[in-house]
C-alpha cells in the first residue's frame, strides 16, 4: 500500500487523545446520601462491569474514528503491478493534444485547447531533464515527427493553433505506437489530452501494447453555446446580370436561450452585398431571404457570415456561382420541334436557343451548351 500524503500519518499520534481521556477520567461525581445502603451492594457491582464494558467500546470507536479519519486525509492505494516496478533509463513520452475545433469551447481555466497546453507543459515538467518527448496533433506535421527535449516540445506546444483535422483517436494511438515501439527502453508512456468527442472515439477499437502506459485526460467545456449557419441556397438556378437574386439561408440556434436580431451578412467578392437578422427560437432555426442585384459577369465567391463565441468555424458558410448575361440552350428533337420550348426560351433575348433535329447534330459545338434538351428523341 503506498500513500499519495503520506505525512498525514504524523498524525495518529493523536490516537493518544482519547486513550488520555480514558486512563485519566475527568468525570465529576456526585454525592446521594441513603439511609441504608445494603440493598444496593448487588446492584453497584452489575453497574460498575457494564460501565467499564461501555467504556472500552467508546475507546474503540473514537480510536477507530481518528485512524479513519487520518488515513482518508493520507490517501492509500494499492498500485497495480506494472507501477510498481523500477523504471529505468530515459522516459520516451508521447504527448496528443487535440486541436480540433471543439477545444474552442470555453472551460473555468479559458479555451479548452489552452487548457490542454497547460496540461501538457505540467506533464512534461514531470519528467526528468533528460528524457524525450513526442508532440501528436492532428495535422500530424513532419516537424512534430521527431522526440524533443523538454524545452524544445515546450515552444511547440505554445504553437498548436485550431486544426480543421479530427483524426480518429485509434489513429492517433496507432501514430504513437509506430514511434514508441521503436525504442528499447521499459519507460514509453502515451498522454491523450481532448475532450473526447463521441464522433472520434471507440474505445472498444484503441489499439493496445503492454509495453506502453497510455493516460487519458479529458477535458470538460462549459455549457456549449453556439449558433450557427446550416445551409443555403438559391432560390433560382439561372443567374443573369441585372436581375434580383434570392439567396435563402437556415440559421440554427442551439442554445437554451432566445436569439434577437442576430446580424447575417453576405459578402459576394470580398464585398458586402446584403444584410438582414433573426430572431430564433431556443434549439430552433430561423430562414432568412437575402436579395441582392449582380451587374458583373463571372464566378462569384461569396460567404454568408454570422458572429458567434466562442465555436467560430461554422459561422462562415462559402458558396460560389456564375452569372452570365447569356445563356446558350440546344434542344435536339426527333421528328418535329416542340412549339413549348420555343414559347419558353425562343423569345429571351438573353437566351441564345437553337433547335436542331437528332439527324443533323454538330457535336462540335455541344460542349458551347449551358443546357442540352432532349425532345422526343428515339
Amino acid at each position: 500500500m503506498i500513500f499519495v500524503n503520506p505525512s498525514f500519518l504524523f498524525a495518529l499520534f493523536a490516537l493518544a487523545i482519547p486513550i488520555a481521556v480514558h486512563l485519566f477520567n475527568f468525570r465529576k461525581y456526585k454525592h446521594f446520601y441513603f439511609s441504608n445502603t445494603l440493598f444496593l451492594h448487588e446492584l453497584k457491582e452489575q453497574t460498575k462491569r457494564q460501565s467499564q464494558l461501555k467504556k472500552l467500546l467508546i475507546l474503540s470507536l473514537r480510536l477507530l474514528a481518528v485512524a479513519f479519519i487520518v488515513l482518508a486525509f493520507a490517501r492509500p492505494f494499492i498500485p497495480l503491478e506494472d507501477n510498481t516496478k523500477q523504471l529505468k533509463g530515459i522516459s520516451y513520452v508521447a504527448c496528443y493534444i487535440d486541436n480540433s475545433f471543439s477545444m474552442e469551447n470555453v472551460s473555468k481555466r479559458g479555451t479548452l485547447l489552452d487548457e490542454a497546453k497547460d496540461k501538457t507543459k505540467s506533464i512534461v515538467d514531470a519528467y526528468a531533464e533528460d528524457d524525450q518527448f513526442l508532440l501528436i496533433t492532428n495535422d500530424f506535421q513532419p516537424k512534430h515527427q521527431q522526440f524533443l527535449t523538454k524545452e524544445e516540445i515546450k515552444k511547440e506546444i505554445q504553437n498548436v493553433q485550431i486544426s480543421s483535422s479530427s483524426p480518429q483517436l485509434e489513429t492517433v494511438m496507432q501514430y504513437a505506437m509506430s514511434f514508441l515501439t521503436q525504442r528499447q527502453t521499459e519507460n514509453k508512456l502515451t498522454y491523450l489530452i481532448s475532450d473526447f468527442q463521441k464522433s472520434a472515439i471507440s474505445f472498444s477499437s484503441l489499439p493496445k501494447d503492454k509495453q506502453i502506459a497510455t493516460y487519458l485526460v479529458p477535458l470538460k467545456a462549459n455549457t456549449v453555446k453556439n449558433t450557427y449557419i446550416d445551409t443555403a441556397w438559391f432560390d433560382s438556378p439561372v443567374f443573369q446580370k441585372g436581375q434580383e437574386i434570392t439567396l435563402t439561408v437556415i440559421v440554427r440556434n442551439d442554445t437554451k436561450e432566445n436569439i434577437e436580431k442576430l446580424p447575417i451578412k453576405l459578402y459576394i467578392n470580398n464585398t458586402q452585398k446584403a444584410v438582414s437578422s433573426a430572431d430564433i427560437q431556443s434549439n430552433g432555426y430561423a430562414e432568412v431571404k437575402m436579395n441582392f442585384t449582380l451587374f458583373e459577369e463571372g464566378i462569384q465567391q461569396a460567404y454568408v457570415d454570422i458572429v458567434d463565441y466562442p465555436i467560430s468555424f461554422d459561422d462562415k458558410l462559402y458558396l460560389s456561382f456564375s452569372v452570365s448575361n447569356n445563356y446558350s440552350i440546344m434542344s435536339i428533337y426527333g421528328e418535329k420541334e416542340s412549339p413549348y420550348l420555343y414559347a419558353l426560351f425562343g423569345a429571351d433575348s438573353n437566351i441564345n436557343y437553337q433547335p436542331v433535329q437528332d439527324r443533323s447534330i454538330d457535336y462540335a459545338i455541344l460542349k458551347q451548351q449551358d443546357l442540352i434538351v432532349l425532345d422526343q428523341v428515339k
